[in-house]
């Protein structure tokens, strides 16, 4: 039996419907891809140098008594963190920025200046195929160590030395690069800038901390 007229004006407006349908369902399906592919958990490390500086003007023990201090050291960090939408996320690092350390000319007395703590950032990034480019704002919890020690300091203190930490928040900010040789691996490297007030024994530092390091993406 040849259908009708009418039966294949149906027939025709079925087929288109399916395509139609299968259009959206492919084209769902290729957008749920690339959310995927720009979403989702990372983690990693990184290591480089911590360039520290701290108040010279709380530096004191007497107006005749020079020192010296070294300005940088070694810094590294875990970071993890949630590409949560395809521009911006949020990342958590647990950090060490380096020690700077206060040497005494004329005296026998040493301040080792430690800090590390905690940042937590939001990352705003955009991406030029396999290299992506970011910046980061947040705030850190660093803890700023002193440690104390020398002949002179036991003469002068009474005690072999001396530990003394106080923590603070403070912004943080920072920029950086990752290149991804596939959708899990990248390196990356970056700049950050870090501040630890000031507390009772200890004084006002600051860090820029530049680093490299590797990336996996779940």
């Amino acid at each position: 039996m040849r259908p009708s007229n009418n039966q294949k004006g149906i027939d025709m407006r079925n087929t288109r419907a399916v395509a139609a349908l299968w259009f959206v369902a492919v084209a769902a399906c290729a957008s749920a891809t690339a959310m995927a592919a720009d979403t989702g958990f990372y983690m990693g490390a990184s290591v480089g140098r911590s360039q520290i500086h701290s108040d010279d003007s709380q530096i004191t023990l007497g107006p005749d008594l020079p020192y010296t201090k070294n300005s940088g050291d070694l810094g590294y960090k875990l970071f993890a963190g949630y590409q949560a939408f395809k521009y911006l996320g949020i990342e958590a690092e647990a950090l060490n920025l380096g020690k700077q350390s206060v040497k005494f000319q004329t005296i026998d007395r040493t301040n080792d200046m430690t800090m590390l703590g905690f940042n937590l950032s939001l990352v705003g990034s955009y991406d030029f195929g396999n290299l992506q480019v970011f910046a980061k704002a947040g705030a850190s919890m660093l803890a700023n160590r002193s440690h104390e020690y020398g002949a002179d300091f036991v003469r002068m203190e009474g005690t072999p030395d001396a530990d003394n930490t106080d923590w603070s928040v403070r912004p943080s900010f920072g920029l950086g690069a990752a290149y991804n040789f596939n959708k899990h691996f990248a390196i990356r490297t970056e700049w950050q800038h870090f501040k630890a007030a000031a507390g009772e024994h200890t004084v006002d530092m600051t860090s820029n901390l530049f680093t490299v390091g590797a990336q996996y993406k779940f």
